[in-house]
């Protein structure tokens, strides 16, 4: 069974993209065949991959339009045994046609169901709550919002956590919730009561917010990359551990 797994916040700038692209790196050197997904017309996973976005075809735009099966956009990247759905600025015209389409939020779950081959399938979304944000919760098993510990962040993971209840069922959800990021120019915080009382399995985390990390995309393709340097692992995705163990219970 392929796992999919959605990276999903409304704020923009709280690293969902290097959450997504060192994540689907890390999964990779562990043995697992990954296939990372670029649903952000900004295409910053993209290019963190080394497709240049302008003139990229075929692209997830043309799978959402029909335009193209699945399998004709997937591109092998520099890091065995991840591969890439890349993204591009058409993918803003195509969201466009979307609403108008029967089961819209559906057209990517279905798609993806096409696909064999794949441990783990990392879906990384726009800083929106749009139809690109809809299709990837309708379609993922496990759900990780990144936040970091402001004010504005925490009142878009309420609207996060509304939109996920009002597309999924509660008992057909994982939610991966990280703690807000561990920054030592904010007080440590917590999940918001609000996320306790639902029944989603709730899995916090901390993840250290380090100048180094925000800059690893413009050096190496993960932020661990070069680990004397930037960071590990382990003291920067505490969470993977975790993220295994609900993949495997998952397959279960």
């Amino acid at each position: 069974m392929t796992v999919k797994i959605a990276i999903a916040n409304a704020k923009g700038g709280v690293a969902k993209t290097t959450t997504a692209l060192s994540l689907s790196a890390a999964f990779a050197e562990e043995g697992k065949t990954m296939l990372a997904v670029d649903l952000d017309p900004h295409a910053n996973l993209t290019i963190s991959l080394g497709y240049k976005p302008t003139g990229l075809a075929p692209t997830i735009a043309d799978v959402f339009l029909g335009d193209c099966q699945i399998q004709d956009a997937i591109y092998a990247t520099e890091v065995e045994l991840l591969s890439l759905i890349p993204s591009n600025h058409t993918l803003t015209m195509a969201e466009n046609h979307l609403m108008v389409r029967d089961r819209y939020q559906l057209i990517l779950s279905e798609a993806l169901s096409n696909l064999n081959g794949f441990d783990i399938i990392m879906l990384d979304c726009p800083p929106t709550l749009g139809t690109l944000t809809q299709n990837a919760l309708s379609a993922a098993n496990i759900l990780i919002i990144p936040a970091q510990p402001e004010y504005y962040s925490a009142h878009a993971l309420r609207d996060m956590l509304n939109l996920i209840l009002a597309i999924r069922p509660a008992q057909q959800s994982q939610a991966q919730v990280p703690n807000p990021s561990d920054d030592a120019r904010y007080p440590q915080s917590h999940p918001p009561k609000s996320c306790k009382a639902n029944s989603y399995r709730i899995q916090s985390g901390c993840i250290r917010n380090r100048d180094r990390n925000r800059h690893a995309p413009a050096r190496k393709p993960t932020i661990w990359s070069t680990h004397s340097t930037i960071c590990t692992r382990e003291s920067s995705f505490p969470t993977i551990q975790s993220i295994s163990q609900r993949i495997e219970e998952i397959h279960e």
